[in-house]
């Protein structure tokens, strides 16, 4: 920190001066307290994992135990007082501001996905304005925005303020388009009388949806995971469902009798229905919510962490679902059109070395180059770490 502080306040390094033409720009977080501390009982306590300590010397251990002691947002270490006078506080964005923030952000993945705005180029500002004045559109963006704003200032009321932020709303975008294209995919496939196997009691559901509400639908899929599977208190999960669910009751008049959790369930089911189970595992709420997350977060390339106590189906989850994504021959009809995982794993472990995690991130790297351009699209290379805690 001294001579990040020489750098950039003196433009001298080690006494020596810096070109003029050299400028520093630093953003800082900030070194503050946590008020609550999120999920603060949902993982391992690693001062517990007793078979890991003993090959640790009591220099490690002093360090583990300090940073337990840390109740600190971000590890971070305080700025010395030469810098301070250079600190400018840009604070938090206003609700309000994080509103239009969000409304713009999601304007474009909902655009893409609007029937007025198929064949034609989404850049125009005529098109914009045409679909802007489109009531279907508006009260689909309306759902969207009202509903990642309920549930970023409700996650953020009930944890720390840095729970959450603008990320998510990239994530939602990611998992938006995703969803809406997974759901005309399962339309189509109970409208093909040939898939029996898929038929179950209200693939009516399926059949009946058009694309307003396979945009709707998306952004409730959406919504479920970025933000209600975050939730690990089970009377926060009902207080942020009965939010969720006034906005989602007041979207549409056939929405009155629906419940925001009915359609992902249906979709966790669905998911592990089409997994082989060996005997004795159940379908508990930790495996569907686990095999449904870790689903979909691979199809998207987006990183998953999954945080837990031992015993809760993590590592069962993963094996799981990259056994069953085995791309064309895949066991299950459904697996078979998503493309082939790539598993490559890396136990964690307290002597775990950055230099064994770019190991790993090198072979994974390799393996796909090595393939075929042809089939790299039908191809994930996935990173698996376990007990990454550790």
């Amino acid at each position: 920190m001294g001579l990040i502080s020489e750098i950039m306040c003196k433009h001298t390094y080690q006494g020596n001066p810096l070109p003029p033409n050299i400028v520093f720009i630093a953003a800082c977080n900030p070194y503050r307290q946590g008020e609550k501390n999120i999920m603060k009982n949902a993982g391992l306590n690693v001062k517990e994992a007793h078979q890991e300590l003993k090959n640790l010397n009591q220099k490690e251990i002093e360090n583990l135990e300090k940073s337990a002691k840390n109740n600190l947002v971000y590890t971070v270490n305080p700025l010395p007082h030469s810098l301070l006078n250079y600190v400018f506080n840009f604070g938090n964005l206003t609700k309000e501001d994080e509103e239009k923030y969000i409304s713009s952000m999601i304007l474009e993945p909902i655009m893409r996905t609007s029937p007025l705005s198929k064949g034609k180029n989404i850049e125009e500002e005529e098109i914009k304005e045409e679909i802007k004045k489109n009531k279907d559109f508006s009260s689909i963006h309306l759902l969207a925005k009202d509903m990642i704003s309920s549930a970023q200032q409700y996650i953020r009321d009930k944890n720390d303020i840095s729970s959450v932020s603008l990320r998510e709303i990239r994530r939602f975008n990611i998992f938006y388009e995703f969803f809406y294209d997974y759901l005309k995919k399962r339309k189509e496939i109970y409208e093909d009388e040939n898939n029996i196997q898929f038929y179950e009691e209200d693939n009516e559901f399926y059949k009946n949806l058009d694309d307003y509400l396979i945009q709707a639908y998306g952004i409730n899929l959406s919504i479920f995971v970025c933000y209600y599977l975050k939730i690990t208190n089970k009377e926060q999960r009902n207080g942020l469902l009965q939010k969720l669910n006034e906005l989602f009751k007041k979207f549409d008049k056939s929405f009155e009798d629906k419940d925001f959790l009915d359609l992902p369930k249906k979709e966790e089911l669905f998911i592990v229905n089409n997994i082989k189970l060996n005997k004795g595992i159940a379908k508990n709420r930790a495996l569907l919510e686990n095999l449904f997350s870790i689903f979909v977060s691979i199809n998207n390339k987006v990183p998953i962490f999954i945080v837990g106590k031992p015993g809760c189906s993590k590592s069962l989850s993963v094996q799981l679902i990259t056994k069953s994504m085995q791309g064309n021959v895949s066991e299950s009809l459904f697996f078979k059109s998503l493309p082939k995982i790539l598993v490559h794993s890396y136990q964690g472990s307290l002597a775990s070395t950055s230099k064994g995690v770019e190991n790993i991130f090198a072979i994974a790297r390799n393996v796909y180059k090595s393939l075929k351009q042809d089939d790299k699209k039908n191809n994930i290379s996935l990173i698996f770490f376990d007990e990454m805690g550790l």
